[in-house]
């Protein structure tokens, strides 16, 4: 009988995370239409992940607006200059894709690259705000934590890049990623992230006791 019962909280569990997911996927992208406040909205659904991830999160709705709300402004200054920088490499690979010589082909893999390295920036500067009210460079944080830990910076992309893939070849994929997408990604993100941030901090730590030891002996 107690199996039966672990195994209803089980599902309940998985039923209720799924649904709260729902919700924070189309407030997500109800918020994010107007394309200037996605930054806002990504860190709002940020926010209401890690407290879920604490069994904190209370009433999903409620959380998300008053995330959005009392941290739209320094979210959204936070991510103005990635949109302006998004935007360029999005018009440079346009127009160096429509061309058809070496060059261009060489400037094609440049965009894509600096690209590449545009979305780990983008993935580790929220959670990186999440941890701080300073946002000062919080962009170099973000790109020196997505080179330093290139294996989960790799990941991150890779499984955006296949779950994108999969969603255009198959209906129950592009079912799940129109249901759950962007907030299911968001909660792999802020897991991987977590761990990338609580390393950094450790190494960073024990450097600053040896330093200490150091001077001390």
């Amino acid at each position: 009988m107690k199996n039966i019962f672990d195994e209803e909280n089980k599902v309940a569990t998985v039923f209720n995370t799924a649904l709260q997911l729902l919700i924070l996927n189309i407030l997500w992208t109800v918020t994010s239409l107007p394309i200037i406040t996605a930054g806002a909205s990504t860190h709002a659904v940020m926010q209401v992940l890690e407290r879920m991830r604490r069994n904190e999160e209370g009433y999903v709705f409620k959380s998300f607006w008053s995330c959005f709300s009392s941290d739209f402004v320094k979210a959204t200054r936070v991510w103005l200059p990635l949109l302006a920088v998004g935007i360029v490499l999005v018009c440079d690979f346009i127009f160096w894709n429509g061309q058809h010589s070496i060059v261009a082909s060489v400037f094609t893999g440049v965009v894509i690259s600096l690209g590449a390295l545009w979305f780990i920036c983008f993935l580790y500067t929220f959670p990186l705000l999440m941890r701080s009210e300073k946002m000062k460079g919080i962009y170099r944080q973000s790109i020196l934590l997505g080179i330093k830990y290139l294996p989960e910076s790799i990941m991150l992309l890779l499984v955006f890049v296949l779950v994108e893939v999969l969603s255009r070849l198959f209906a129950l994929m592009l079912f799940l990623y129109l249901m759950l997408g962007m907030a299911s990604y968001l909660y792999f993100v802020l897991i991987v992230a977590n761990r990338v941030i609580a390393k950094e901090t450790s190494h960073q730590s024990s450097a600053i006791s040896r330093s200490q030891g150091e001077k001390g002996a």
